[in-house]
């Protein structure tokens, strides 16, 4: 683990005195990087996808570094909540 924290991959986590005589946790260190889809420097980038019932079942998924909601037909993280819920709205009229 000494290696790990020396290359700063992982870090000590801070214990109260209760905690002392326990052993000692380690937490990820997230190294910052360029988002694949916004081109942001993220330091943990993570998508929530949710399944939706209106107007038809169907699946969204956004990123919550960049905010931005996947295009179902391109893939690209471009849209935003009111552009993809109008997609939704107005691809099966």
């Amino acid at each position: 683990m000494k290696i790990l924290v020396e290359q700063g991959i992982v870090k000590e986590k801070k214990r109260t005195l209760a905690e002392e005589a326990a052993l000692p946790t380690y937490e990820v260190v997230h190294q910052p990087k360029a988002c694949e889809d916004c081109g942001k420097i993220v330091t943990n980038r993570v998508c929530n996808t949710r399944k939706n019932n209106v107007p038809y079942p169907h699946y969204k998924t956004n990123c919550t570094a960049c905010h931005m909601y996947k295009h179902p037909e391109t893939g690209e993280f471009n849209l935003t909540n009111s552009a993809i819920q109008h997609y939704y709205r107005t691809k099966h009229k």
